[in-house]
Formats: C-alpha cells, structure tokens, sequence
C-alpha cells in the first residue's frame, strides 16, 4: 500500500509549485512551509518526495547530540574546507561550546539555550570577540544541521551575541616613530621594529621571513608565509592571511642593509630568532613591544597598531588608496572602511590643493 505523501502540488503558470509543512517556528509557534517550483509534475512529486523522506529520517536519528553532530561535522568536513590554524581556532570555540551543551538534541537546542551560553561564556570572563567566534561556530554548524534535514529550524541565526567593538585604533605621530626607533638603536630588536614602522606587516608575516625573503637587489621583502601559534601544536610556519597577503614590499636601501646584517642561525631558515636561536613567538614579540614603549615614555599601542600608523601616515600624505592596500596587502575595500576617518582630511587637502594650483598663481 502506497504511502500517502505530505505537501500539496499545484499549477503556476506554465510551472508546479510544491508546499510541505515542516513544523513550527521555535521561537513564535507559527507554522512553517518549505515551497519550491519545477518544470514538470513529476520532477515537483520527486521534490516532494526527498522532503517527505529527509524529514522522516530526521525523525528517526534526531536523538543525535550537539556534542556529536559538531564534532563530527568539524571532524569530517570543516577540517577539510579551512585551512589548518582556522580549523585550530574554531576547533577551540567548539570546545568552549560542548561541556555546556552538547549533551542536549540538537533538535531540542532553543533560543534561550543559546542566549543563556552566551551569558555563562561571559561570566566566565571571555570576551565578547571569544563569544562573536563561538556564535559563528554555532551558525555553521546548525546550518549544515538544517543541510542534513536534523533540524526543522535554524534557531542558531536567531540569537546574537552581545555587541562587540574591536580595539580602539591608536596611532603614533611620525615624530614619536622616530624617537622610538631612536631608543632603540643598538639593540637586538631595531631591525624588527624599523620593518614592522617601514612596511605595516602584520606580526606573523615580520616572525614567518626567511632570509631568502629578503632580494638586495631589488631592496624588496617578500611575504610568503606567516609563523602562527597553534593550541596543541606550536609555532608552524603557514601560508599568510588572505590571498592578497603574500606581496613585495619595496623598502628602504639602508633597511635592506639593516637587514642583510642580521646573521643566518642555525638549525633555522627564520630570519628573525630568539636567543635559542628559534622563530620568534608572536606573543613574546608583543610583551617585549610593551615593556621598550614603557622604557621608551610613549603612549602604549597594540603591536598591531603599528599597521594602523603606518597605514594612516600613507593617507594621510596623499599615498592612494590602492597602493596602500598593496603594501598592507589588504583589499582597497577594507582599507576604505578601515581607514575611513583619515578619508575627509585627504579629500580637504585635494581641494586646498586645486585651489592653490589653479587659482593662486
């Protein structure tokens, strides 16, 4: 005996429209339907069909857990889609995620579940950026849940984290650069910071240079890789940020000098060692930074707010956007966004400009 099918077909136009109800909205209770068109009757009973199977089978094997299904969700598919330290990172907020709700069905995780994890990951002293990555984590997992027909409703897009806002942008003067650099002739770390001020290169890229990296010839640095900080694993030399990360960066002959001075170790390709002759760790990198600020009497800034000033002194001296965003190796989009409020000072600046060449003469 044939099993009567749920959803209704009918004609639209020279198409079949399906409707299939697929239970109710977590939140309000209202009813939802999945609808969809095809070419022809029997291609739009076949989509019927698949629904009426896919929801019956998620019936039958809903009992799976969060615990379960996310981490065999990173396990067999994201740990192949994301390159190594993005799975590291996420694998992480997937651990902060599971002893809090990954004995529940995930057919059973509400709004209030969520927005109540939130709230315990925030008294617990993480960060409301910890709390933006752990939300991402659980947006992608419950939408490849709704993929795998094991959820009716994806509730995890409903719940937003508490707002964050990134670290305030601090920038030094040019004139407080170079009394920095100045303190720190003669020591070990010049080299360093005078690339990380020529050149805004992000922590990782200045620690992951080769020697090689450096072509006198052409007094250029070339970004090829970056060193990261993997949670179980160490420092691991990998490919930069984005795409547009690996660049040339043309510099100064006397840094190019300045760098060629520093003397291979061995044991190591890096061109930037600790006293045990080891890449550099990032992080120490930053506590060092903070401690020849404090020595040096200067505002404290993020190491990363190196990038900020030298990315605003290009702007601000006319520099155009595009090769800017070559040198950080950046999209001209996000330095435009980024950078935003150095944008009106340009633009005031062009029309002085204009009115001095073609009205002042």
């Amino acid at each position: 005996m044939a099993v009567k099918l749920k959803g209704t077909i009918r004609e639209r136009g020279d198409k079949f429209e399906y409707v299939i109800d697929v239970g109710r909205h977590p939140v309000t209770g209202k009813r939802m339907q999945e609808t969809g068109t095809r070419a022809t009757y029997a291609d739009a009973e076949q989509a019927l069909i698949e629904i009426n199977r896919n929801i019956q089978l998620g019936q039958k094997i809903r009992s799976v857990t969060l615990g379960e299904f996310i981490t065999r969700y990173y396990e067999e598919v994201v740990k192949y889609d994301v390159r190594p330290p993005t799975f590291h990172q996420q694998m992480h907020m997937v651990s902060l995620i599971i002893p809090k709700l990954g004995d529940k069905r995930i057919d059973k995780i509400s709004y209030d579940d969520i927005e109540n994890l939130y709230k315990k990951l925030l008294d617990e002293g993480r960060g409301k950026a910890t709390i933006k990555n752990v939300c991402m984590v659980l947006r992608k997992t419950f939408k490849h849940a709704m993929i795998k027909r094991l959820i009716m409703y994806d509730v995890a897009k409903e719940v937003k984290p508490f707002a964050y806002k990134p670290p305030r942008m601090n920038v030094w003067l040019p004139e407080q650069v170079n009394h920095f650099l100045m303190t720190m002739k003669g020591t070990e770390r010049h080299a360093f910071y005078s690339l990380a001020f020529s050149t805004g290169m992000r922590i990782g890229e200045i620690t992951g240079l080769y020697h090689s990296d450096i072509t006198p010839q052409t007094n250029e640095v070339h970004v090829r890789r970056a060193l990261k900080k993997l949670r179980g694993v160490g420092l691991v030399f990998d490919d930069p940020k984005t795409e547009n990360s690996i660049r040339s960066i043309e510099i100064h002959p006397k840094l190019t000098q300045l760098l060629l001075e520093i003397k291979p170790k061995p044991g190591t390709p890096a061109l930037f060692t600790n006293r045990v002759n080891k890449p550099m760790d990032p992080k120490a990198v930053r506590e060092v930074f903070q401690k020849d600020i404090a020595a040096s009497k200067l505002p404290p800034i993020r190491f990363h707010d190196i990038r900020h000033t030298v990315a605003t002194t290009l702007l601000a001296s006319g520099i155009p956007v595009h090769s800017v965003a070559e040198i950080l190796g950046d999209k001209v989009e996000t330095v435009l966004t980024t950078y935003a409020h150095v944008l009106p000072k340009m633009r005031t600046e062009a029309a002085h400009s204009i009115h001095r060449s073609f009205f002042e003469i």
